[in-house]
């Protein structure tokens, strides 16, 4: 037998075992309808509860072992300052600064710590909980900011109630949103918010997903639309305060005419994910920017990401519409506490 066919099927056997199936996590239903397939996965969408799910996917310990892994290969490029991260920082911030002017807030997913460091320099007292364990280390070593190595659990920072909780796209990382919800709910004290920020993929028309480019299965688990997402704060303990909706369309459209400008004529350029990074993270444009000398290449990628932000936060906060590519900021406050 050929050793190569026999390598391929020993793969797809033990990838089959560490597979599994799931229902609706609202309604329980098994749906059949399949709108995404990327990857060999497919992405099932259940059209009474608003909600895209990975169906089979990788189990559990397998998701964040996957994750984990790429986050680590990843490290190098994420220590680096990024102008569009420090905005959307800033933005995050000062929303929550309407809601609660001071107090303890952790980050779940903090990357290289962008948010809790302008969080801090804001007046607030940051944690961090970061899978990749170097760059939880960095936030701890650099920056001076308490971070946990690792996926979040009730178990963190056991002995702080938190003010705000705050995570920017790590929802369709979670295996099980409402028990990652309702945990988030147990760590924040009486009349605490949570504040995140996610796609609204599962309410998009299917014509939009060419624009979206890539959905990046397997590590994204879930997809939601506001409706759903309305859903899970209410069976997990949050009265909803406010959804700000930010068009993505003018940012794609940007991206798309930025990568073709610096990658003409080479075929590996193509638009990034709904939520993923200015054109410098596509390979070939990051690598046609190395050639140029470093004052001049950090104007150009300073000035791509405030487009790029201004696109997104600024002109999309005015021309969103329904059934469009959007990124949204959810304000949600701990039940039953005034």
């Amino acid at each position: 037998m050929d050793p190569q066919a026999a390598s391929k099927d020993t793969e797809c056997v033990d990838r089959e075992s560490l597979l599994e199936e799931i229902p609706c996590i609202f309604c329980g239903r098994k749906n059949q309808q399949v709108v995404i397939e990327e990857n060999g996965y497919q992405g099932r969408k259940c059209d009474q509860c608003e909600v895209i799910y990975v169906s089979p996917r990788p189990v559990p310990m397998s998701v964040v072992t996957r994750y984990t892994d790429v986050s680590a290969q990843d490290t190098a490029g994420a220590t680096g300052r990024s102008v569009e991260k420090i905005l959307r920082a800033r933005h995050a911030i000062s929303i929550i600064k309407r809601y609660v002017t001071s107090g303890s807030v952790l980050e779940i997913g903090c990357g290289a710590g962008h948010f809790l460091v302008e969080a801090r320099r804001r007046g607030f007292e940051v944690y961090g909980v970061e899978p990749d364990a170097r760059l939880a280390s960095q936030i701890q070593v650099r920056l001076g900011i308490p971070c946990e190595a690792g996926v979040f659990r009730k178990s963190c920072f056991a002995a702080t109630e938190f003010d705000v909780i705050y995570h920017c796209d790590v929802i369709s990382h979670f295996a099980d949103p409402l028990m990652e919800f309702e945990t988030i709910n147990e760590r924040l004290r009486p009349g605490g918010l949570l504040v995140f920020e996610t796609g609204n993929f599962a309410e998009v028309d299917r014509k939009y997903y060419s624009a979206i480019g890539m959905f990046q299965y397997p590590d994204h688990l879930f997809f939601f639309g506001e409706r759903s997402l309305r859903e899970l704060l209410r069976r997990t303990g949050f009265v909803v305060g406010r959804v700000y909706r930010y068009s993505t369309l003018w940012s794609l459209l940007l991206r798309r005419i930025i990568m073709q400008t610096l990658g003409r004529g080479r075929r590996s350029v193509q638009p990034a994910a709904i939520t993923g990074g200015v054109a410098t993270s596509n390979p070939c444009a990051r690598g046609l920017l190395q050639k140029v000398r470093w004052p001049v290449r950090r104007w150009i990628q300073g000035a791509l990401a405030l487009w790029q932000h201004g696109a997104c936060y600024g002109l999309g906060s005015v021309t969103e519409r329904s059934h469009r590519p959007q990124t949204l900021i959810v304000v949600a406050k701990k039940r039953g506490q005034e």
